[in-house]
């Protein structure tokens, strides 16, 4: 019943979102790659991860209805390893880039990526489940959320740190939680960012922030990120110059991330102004039907779950679209199923099968 569930319940809008933006993504990376010399293996690799994440979505979408809930905590467990072993082998082995990635032979993982799933899937576990008054429940998230994100900031990855803090503090507010908690938890975080920024702020960090507040003081180092993805995504107009044929990324203009942060600079110049909104409407689309999927379920658990998922994405978009037009400062956080990034990509796409999970175990049909 759940696999013929695909072809008797399809939510249209859902996957014809999700379809496209993989396949806007692709076309995108290989355009992205070109001036890198290494088109073929970037592009053969984002291929690869679509391929085995498309299983793993419908995998998770058609697994057994308590299966993801039972599962929660044993995630959430081996995200919080995961993380250890990357603060271990930090300490092992010094060095003066950020170590984000656990090498096992030519494969990698960011375990930061899959603890974003694990820590919605836990908080959305204890706010469905806990029968505590408003304050040891909020004890509650707060321990379960300080946890991966102290191990983060350890890393350092400032930007998915503060993504999970967001997710986490929308979640609350969505339960009963009082608001006056939320405040409390915002005043406090910005008190001790302030008070302790020398310590928790890294200098290439700290380099991030005043130049996005003031490009002018180093236009040659970090503000220069962003002022070649502004004359990337100016230059493409309304129509854009072509596809392959944008000048700033095949010239070497854009950062070498142009595949995976700075996507949407490449997307701008190539497709133009159309190709961005184009995009974005697809990007509003799947949000659109994914809160239409949690208004639609009346398990606490999943509402949760969806709540988290799209929280997760939007986030993800706002920033990594703000960074490329200069709105925020420049982070790592990849576009959703746009940008490059094996770990990125399977993570994502295990969230897209969760919230169709959430659809085809609700028991409605829907038109849509």
């Amino acid at each position: 019943m759940r696999i013929t569930a695909y072809i008797k319940r399809p939510h249209w809008l859902y996957l014809f979102s999700l379809a496209a933006l993989l396949i806007f993504g692709s076309i995108a990376v290989f355009s992205a790659t070109q001036s890198l010399g290494v088109e073929n293996s970037y592009f053969n690799q984002h291929i690869l991860f679509i391929f085995i994440g498309v299983i793993v979505f419908a995998a998770t979408s058609i697994s057994s209805s308590d299966l993801i809930k039972s599962l929660s905590w044993f995630v959430y467990g081996i995200g919080v390893l995961l993380l250890l072993v990357l603060f271990v082998q930090s300490k092992m082995q010094p060095s003066d880039t950020p170590l984000r990635w656990i090498f096992i032979g030519k494969i990698s993982i960011q375990p930061s990526e899959f603890m974003k799933i694990g820590l919605i899937l836990s908080l959305s576990r204890v706010l469905s489940e806990s029968e505590s008054k408003s304050f040891v429940l909020f004890l509650h998230i707060l321990l379960v959320t300080i946890i991966p994100v102290g191990l983060i900031i350890l890393q350092p990855d400032l930007g998915t740190a503060i993504s999970l803090l967001a997710i986490s503090l929308i979640l609350t507010f969505f339960s009963r939680v009082g608001i006056g908690y939320i405040l409390g938890f915002i005043a406090s975080g910005v008190g001790v960012l302030i008070s302790f920024k020398d310590k928790l702020f890294h200098e290439y960090q700290w380099k991030r922030i005043t130049s996005f507040l003031n490009p002018e003081l180093d236009p040659t180092g970090e503000s220069w990120s962003i002022r070649q993805a502004l004359i990337a995504i100016g230059s493409g107009g309304l129509k854009g110059k072509g596809y392959m044929k944008g000048t700033q990324s095949k010239m070497g203009f854009l950062p070498d991330t142009q595949y995976s942060d700075f996507i949407f600079a490449v997307i701008g110049e190539e497709f133009g102004f159309f190709g961005c909104i184009i995009l974005i409407t697809l990007f509003g689309s799947l949000i659109f039907s994914s809160v239409h999927i949690a208004t639609e379920t009346k398990d606490s658990f999943q509402k949760f779950v969806t709540l988290g998922i799209v929280s997760l994405w939007t986030i993800q978009i706002i920033i990594n679209i703000g960074m490329n037009l200069s709105l925020l400062p420049v982070t790592g956080l990849p576009l959703p199923f746009v940008s490059y990034g094996g770990s990125a990509l399977l993570t994502n796409m295990l969230a897209a099968g969760i919230i169709y999970h959430v659809h085809i175990h609700k028991g409605q049909i829907h038109y849509i």
